[in-house]
């Protein structure tokens, strides 16, 4: 290709096949060129990425990062993506040295013993590894999108949860966006599973290699208030679904025991889940 992209579709991908790929891999999207020819990748670099035309569209910044790596930008050629420059490399130390976290990204398989379930976990800055803590997942599992974070961010509501002395978790189970038709048509007529046997199974892997996540304490919650009506719900429904009922009622606030009903309503987070 050896125009600028003024005519030419430019689309973001799964890295490493444009087409083809069913199963599309959480933080690890690149853009490809479009053309008689076929697909030209034009970003590199392991994270999500964002790009931004030259006036003429004959370069573009490519700006990328992951959950747990902070920002790069790099200047590059439209014609094939190769890299002119790297503009600036964002450096974490001033935020690490206050105490603040970098996330956790952990993938473990989901039901099906074979989809890879991706999400994180958040320590508290006090964070001990021989003590114990209750785990909290910030959930919202609608099909639209997907939720668990996968661009450098600040997530400050999380890691104020977390210095309260919790775990806090964030999955994005099958049926929800960005993963491909099957993972998503997990949620055709079935909008009640919300993910939950594939998030339950990702937390629970998660616990077995890090002895300081107690299962015996775990809460859902939704962390924007438009969508705490969902974390009633969702909290519902792992309490008639997901429950042992030999096990003692768990706390919780009550709400449609049916995600597919959700009506908004002011309220502040959700106390305990029952357990698993």
């Amino acid at each position: 290709m050896n125009e600028a992209l003024s005519n030419v579709a430019v689309m973001n991908f799964p890295v490493p096949a444009p087409i083809g790929d069913d199963d599309v891999q959480p933080g690890a999207m690149a853009y490809y060129a479009a053309c008689a020819s076929g697909f030209i990748q034009l970003t590199e670099g392991d994270g999500e990425h964002e790009i931004q035309f030259s006036p003429n569209r004959r370069c573009f910044l490519d700006t990328w990062s992951r959950a747990d790596a902070p920002p790069v930008h790099e200047w590059r050629l439209c014609e094939d993506g190769s890299k002119i420059a790297e503009i600036e490399s964002v450096d974490a130390g001033e935020l690490l040295a206050t105490g603040w976290r970098m996330p956790e990204r952990f993938v473990a398989k989901g039901r099906d013993g074979k989809t890879d379930i991706h999400g994180i976990l958040i320590k508290p800055s006090h964070f001990d590894p021989t003590k114990h803590y209750p785990i909290v997942e910030q959930i919202y599992a609608g099909p639209p999108s997907s939720y668990a974070p996968k661009k450098f961010g600040i997530l400050s509501k999380q890691h104020q949860l977390a210095e309260l002395g919790f775990i806090v978790v964030q999955v994005d189970g099958m049926g929800t966006n960005d993963r491909g038709k099957a993972f998503h048509d997990v949620c055709w007529k079935n909008l009640k599973d919300a993910g939950f046997p594939d998030r339950i199974a990702w937390i629970k892997a998660a616990a077995a290699t890090r002895p300081w996540m107690d299962l015996t304490r775990v809460g859902i919650g939704q962390l924007l208030g438009r969508l705490e009506a969902a974390a009633d719900q969702h909290l519902d429904h792992l309490a008639l679904e997901h429950r042992d009922p030999r096990e003692a009622p768990g706390q919780r606030r009550v709400g449609p025991p049916d995600p597919r009903v959700n009506a908004p309503r002011n309220s502040s987070f959700k106390s305990f889940s029952p357990t698993f």
